[in-house]
């Protein structure tokens, strides 16, 4: 994780790496870290109608993310420290 200092904890955000994309979550689990990430929704990002939930390892989970903001009544979201 990005910062060394800080360690994730279940309903933490976080930005983890699956097939060399960045994905923003939600901790679901602590055994390794489930993880149920959002999709992209043009320059926002929503949930999946389909539940995306995988258990990632600790050195998947790049760093933690503040919760999103809604921005539109379609169920879009914003993350603002998000790479």
């Amino acid at each position: 994780m990005e910062d060394e200092n800080t360690t994730a904890s279940v309903g933490d955000w976080c930005q983890v790496t699956y097939d060399d994309k960045l994905y923003p979550g939600e901790i679901k689990a602590k055994a390794e870290y489930l993880v149920s990430v959002m999709v992209p929704a043009g320059s926002y990002w929503k949930w999946p109608s389909k539940k995306d939930e995988i258990l990632y390892p600790e050195e998947c989970i790049i760093k933690r993310l503040d919760p999103p903001t809604v921005v539109n009544a379609r169920g879009h979201f914003q993350f603002h420290n998000l790479e």
